[in-house]
């Protein structure tokens, strides 16, 4: 190593080697000399963790509720082909650990967002009919009034609900079942 050099090892150890043939370490990256070789001024705060002062399930909860997030931005906007647990990740700016902590695959992300879509779709229709008259032909308004406001509001909803997973394999609905080969008499 020439005399003056200054390089980078393995867990980020800055050296300085001298004259004499001896080596100065510098202990991480902030403690880098300068061009001038004064080291480099240390943040004397840390930044707080986005997750301190919550509990363990408060901080599962939001992390699920943000990979949900991301997933509907995700299959709204880009579609199934490009939504990917890698993707997810990114985009919720979580390691992947985080996602296999709240599904098992991206067919279950796929199902839970469709889930919750529906979910905040049947409680504003619960509400805006149960809200109005007791008439059928009110009740009937006001629920289709509703369902188009719900898609109006959120279009990526729209998307969900009625493009990306009528067509997708974890929302597809399981096969006829064959009441011959099942031992049923078909009564037609």
């Amino acid at each position: 190593m020439r005399a003056g050099r200054t390089v980078c090892t393995a867990g980020q150890v800055w050296k300085r080697t001298l004259p004499e043939g001896g080596m100065v370490r510098f202990g991480s990256l902030a403690d880098r000399p300068t061009a001038d070789n004064a080291p480099i001024d240390k943040p004397t705060t840390r930044r707080p963790s986005r997750w301190a002062g919550m509990s363990q399930h408060d901080r599962r909860a939001e992390r699920r509720d943000l990979l949900l997030d991301t997933a509907l931005e995700l299959l709204a906007t880009e579609g199934f082909g490009a939504t990917s647990v890698r993707a997810v990740c990114a985009g919720a700016e979580l390691n992947p650990r985080y996602f296999y902590e709240s599904f098992e695959t991206l067919d279950d992300l796929l199902v839970a967002v469709y889930d919750r879509v529906v979910d905040d779709l049947t409680a504003a229709v619960t509400a805006a009919v149960l809200a109005g008259p007791p008439e059928l032909r009110s009740q009937m308004h006001n629920a289709i009034a509703t369902i188009l406001d719900f898609v109006v509001e959120d279009p990526r909803r729209g998307r969900i609900l009625y493009q990306v997973a009528p067509g997708e394999r974890g929302l597809e609905p399981p096969p006829p079942r064959d009441r011959a080969a099942a031992g049923g008499a078909d009564r037609t």
